[in-house]
């Protein structure tokens, strides 16, 4: 009976402990569950987030390496594959020192770089808040200028490095174009100031030039009279009787012969007439500088090609004619055509000058030889300027335009005349320039503008 009763009590206890277990079990299950829940949740927001932020980071316009402190890569974004140009498999792995070159903070503005003699392994050294320019180099081998910012990360159970990395190649493009624009705008400014002050120049000459030569004209007219008085008077003298015309004869022939007014008589006329000759190329120069000093406009006007040639050869004179000759081929019914009177004359001007030094340069004992030729096809109208100068390397004809390009000496070229030209035709006549050169035979310059331009003469409208 005892027995039983132990039994049914035994048998009590563990039902209650299986009932208490059970219903632990329960309420563990559920917490495990809800912590499942919970967890499956954050999971797919951390996946989520993971996901966005790998699509920025991929999107971004930088650059992105994550690296040990040795520079070796152990990861990288999609926009680190465009700039080096290689897949992000193989990026990893490589050092970063292999295709980027570091300039140091005091080197920022210099073309020095690290030497390999100096540490290139220890990335910590150039951590730091403030962006290092580098040179990177794609798979290709091309190089381009960055800004490079690495911060340290305490991550992965090891110390690693971000580098955010930025192409800088559109923005010292930008840079580049802007410092041509305003060396342009200098020009431009300087030449608008020289002109001014040349067409001053040139309109104070010219009243004292009128004057001088009116005052040879009438020296040119009271000679004249002097010459037909003088004659008169002898005339009269052979008139009188002829015991007072002899003696009188004697003594103006006297006098005649004292002043050699024989010599006066033949020289004074022709001196006037080189004088008044002196006086009107005088005049021509001058009016040759007005013509080319006079301030442009910004709308186009009648431009007549031959006059222009005639212009830039006057005042541009002193350049070439102690080293060539110019022989001018112009075409007589050339058309005018719409443009910028002054920046062709700029430009015609550069030409000749760059042929006059290039003659010059050649060196020769004899004079050279500057060709200026204009025409017309079926498309533009044109002119040449061709020299016997020094002529051009076949590797610098592709840089010839380009601005601050020169092979002359420092001092005597600035790289900016044939840039100038250049921009002159192709960007503000929508015209060609083409070039001819041998090394040691002379260089053929030909602008070419288009005929859709060509001016109506009567109209002075475009055709």
């Amino acid at each position: 009976m005892e027995e039983s009763v132990i039994l049914q009590r035994r048998l009590a206890r563990e039902t209650s402990a299986r009932l208490e277990a059970e219903d632990l079990l329960e309420k563990k299950s559920r917490a495990l569950f809800s912590l499942n829940q919970k967890l499956e949740k954050t999971l797919e927001e951390t996946s989520a987030e993971s996901a966005q932020l790998s699509v920025i980071l991929n999107k971004t316009v930088f650059a992105i390496l994550l690296t040990r402190a040795d520079g070796s890569i152990v990861n990288a974004n999609k926009t680190a594959e465009k700039f080096y140009q290689d897949d992000r498999e193989n990026i990893i792995g490589q050092n970063t020192f292999d295709f980027l070159e570091m300039k140091t903070e005091s080197e920022s503005d210099s073309e020095e770089l690290f030497t390999d003699s100096e540490p290139q392994n220890d990335v910590g050294a150039l951590a730091h808040e403030n962006p290092i320019e580098a040179i990177g180099t794609s798979k290709t081998g091309q190089a381009f200028p960055m800004e490079v910012t690495i911060t340290k990360l305490d991550w992965g159970g090891g110390e690693h490095f971000m580098w955010l990395c930025r192409d800088l190649t559109r923005q010292k493009e930008e840079e580049l174009q802007k410092r041509n624009l305003e060396q342009e705008l200098r020009h431009a400014q300087k030449l608008e100031a020289l002109g001014t002050l040349a067409s001053g120049v040139a309109h104070e000459i010219n009243t004292p030039i009128q004057f001088i030569s009116d005052n040879i004209s009438f020296m040119q007219e009271a000679f004249e009279d002097l010459q037909s008085l003088i004659e008169g008077m002898v005339g009269a003298i052979d008139t009188l009787d002829e015991n007072i015309k002899a003696p009188l004869k004697q003594k103006v022939t006297s006098l005649l012969d004292e002043a050699d007014f024989e010599f006066l008589e033949e020289e004074v006329p022709a001196s006037i007439e080189q004088t008044g000759e002196g006086i009107k190329r005088v005049a021509k120069i001058v009016s040759a500088i007005k013509d080319y000093a006079h301030p442009g406009t910004e709308d186009k006007s009648a431009v007549n090609l031959n006059e222009a040639v005639k212009t830039t050869i006057t005042v541009s004179k002193n350049q070439w004619k102690y080293v060539s000759n110019m022989e001018l081929e112009l075409f007589e019914d050339l058309p005018a055509f719409m443009g910028h009177v002054g920046d062709i004359n700029q430009a015609l001007l550069n030409l000749v000058v760059n042929a006059a030094h290039a003659i010059e340069e050649n060196k020769g004992e004899d004079l050279g030889k500057i060709t200026i030729t204009t025409g017309m096809s079926e498309t533009d109208v044109f002119v040449s300027v061709a020299d016997t100068g020094c002529g051009i390397e076949q590797e610098n004809i592709d840089r010839i335009f380009d601005p601050f390009f020169t092979t002359k000496e420092v001092g005597k070229g600035t790289g900016q005349g044939l840039s100038i030209i250049h921009n002159v035709v192709t960007t503000k006549h929508a015209g060609t320039v083409d070039v001819q050169s041998e090394i040691g035979q002379g260089s053929v310059f030909t602008l070419r503008f288009p005929k859709t331009a060509v001016a109506n003469e009567n109209a002075g409208e475009v055709a």
